[in-house]
């Protein structure tokens, strides 16, 4: 991901939202990524996972009051070799988040988005999203896995999915790019963060063209790139990841036994 792949890449994980999130209030916590799973809030996955995968600096950026919640969340992790910081959003919009995240970040440094209820991310995934995605030209990459990589306890949490030529793809939660890149297309970025997981929403936002060939299938990734680029002012890219984790964000009870089920398995491995 030139001109800045040289730098060590930054990590921002958001971990914001409101108050009234229903999931977050049927946990009894502040923000979802609070909610624990296996007794781990969700937001010390997402953390672990990109300090293993050699991530740093990582600032987490959240909702006021829960400030020393999260760093002493932080403090448990004892990451060795990743600085980590905790920022304050303004508000609990989408964009309130990214902002207050991005304030400690230089404008060139590489930075890699993740948002802070993935439970089953692993640094292992994270390796391999930012080496294909460092292998790019583009100034944004989003990240995807094809539905037919959802298998086992991952096929069991229901996604939202969108059929292409390549097959059916659903959405990541890690996205590289560059703090000015991000500051200049702010307002893109939010409508496309809101609308992620609502195909109609995308094909709205992308055109009449990808109204009408998104239920049909007849779109492919590269076309669906280009108006992106078009729509954000940037070179972008996906990256087709193997790694199922990457999408598995909780936004449903059976989200959180599904990944209750998924790390139970991975510990008897061990």
């Amino acid at each position: 991901m030139c001109p800045s792949e040289n730098l060590k890449v930054a990590g921002l994980i958001l971990a914001g939202g409101a108050a009234d999130e229903p999931l977050a209030v049927e946990h009894g916590v502040a923000v979802k990524a609070l909610i624990p799973v296996r007794g781990r809030p969700m937001v010390a996955y997402t953390a672990q996972a990109l300090c293993q995968a050699g991530v740093s600096p990582i600032v987490v950026a959240t909702a006021a009051g829960v400030e020393g919640a999260v760093r002493a969340i932080l403090d448990d992790l004892g990451c060795v070799g990743a600085a980590m910081a905790v920022a304050i959003a303004d508000g609990p919009r989408f964009t309130d988040t990214l902002r207050a995240g991005l304030r400690p970040l230089a404008d060139a440094q590489p930075v890699l988005l993740a948002t802070g209820d993935l439970p089953l991310l692993t640094a292992e995934a994270v390796k391999d999203f930012l080496a294909q995605a460092q292998a790019t030209e583009a100034d944004l990459v989003y990240s995807a896995v094809l539905v037919k990589h959802l298998q086992g306890p991952y096929a069991s949490a229901p996604r939202t999915a969108v059929r292409l030529r390549e097959g059916r793809i659903t959405g990541g939660n890690l996205v590289l790019s560059r703090p000015e890149v991000l500051r200049a297309a702010m307002a893109n970025v939010e409508r496309a963060f809101a609308g992620r997981k609502s195909p109609l929403a995308l094909a709205r936002m992308l055109g009449l063209g990808f109204i009408l060939g998104l239920p049909l299938g007849l779109l492919n990734i590269q076309a669906i790139v280009r108006r992106g680029e078009r729509l954000l002012g940037c070179r972008a890219a996906v990256i087709l990841s193997r790694y199922p984790e990457i999408c598995f964000d909780v936004d449903k009870p059976a989200h959180i036994e599904a990944a209750e089920r998924v790390l139970a398995a991975r510990q008897e491995k061990f």
